[in-house]
């Protein structure tokens, strides 16, 4: 991503960053749920929050994105 070292997944049929500087990934699934990994393949945990600087990146589209799983794990 342009001006962060946040990088975005691909393949995926959700919203994934990775953070290279804090070896975590962060999942936007729908309705502000959000996950949070230390691989891309997971396992992923349920996260109570998640960095400004994600959310600041997370495209508009992500949070209202209509056909996306609520739950990681149903995709």
């Amino acid at each position: 991503m342009k001006n962060s070292d946040l990088r975005v997944v691909i393949n995926t049929p959700f919203y994934v960053l990775a953070d290279p500087k804090t070896k975590t990934c962060y999942l936007y699934a729908s309705s502000g749920a959000w996950y949070r990994a230390p691989d891309p393949k997971g396992p992923w945990t349920a996260a109570e929050s998640v960095p400004r600087y994600v959310e600041e990146v997370t495209p508009r589209e992500a949070h209202t994105e209509p056909n996306s799983p609520a739950d990681p794990e149903d995709a």
